[in-house]
């Protein structure tokens, strides 16, 4: 079934980082488990947005008209402000982290029942 699976070029590309990423497996941190390194690693672009809803650009162009009103309005807590962004942020890249590590497990608990035999 892999055979056929990289039968295309893009395919065949990450299966070769997903064997480069596992030979080189000792050079990483051994803190953290592969599903974080595979995250972390960047390997199917997941910081690229190839393709940007524009219900997302709404959100964001709203984000930002608000974030520019509250330094505007209280220029004398900028400082703050940007620490609460910073922390803010710090935040979603963990829950976003955790997130693609649940869905990244219950999909290969899915395929690993799927590979058993019916009875």
């Amino acid at each position: 079934m892999l055979c056929a699976w990289t039968d295309t070029p893009e395919n065949a590309k990450i299966i070769y980082k997903i064997d480069l990423l596992l030979k080189h497996r000792e050079e990483i941190s051994t803190d953290r488990n592969i599903i974080e390194e595979l995250y972390d690693s960047d390997l199917f672009h997941l910081t690229e947005l190839e393709t940007v809803s524009e219900e997302y650009k709404s959100v964001l162009d709203r984000l930002i008209k608000m974030e520019a009103e509250i330094v505007q309005s209280f220029p004398q807590n900028k400082s703050l402000f940007e620490e609460y962004q910073t922390a803010n942020i710090a935040l979603h890249n963990l829950s976003n982290r955790n997130e693609f590590i649940a869905g990244f497990r219950t999909g290969a608990q899915i395929v690993w029942e799927m590979l058993k035999p019916i009875k």
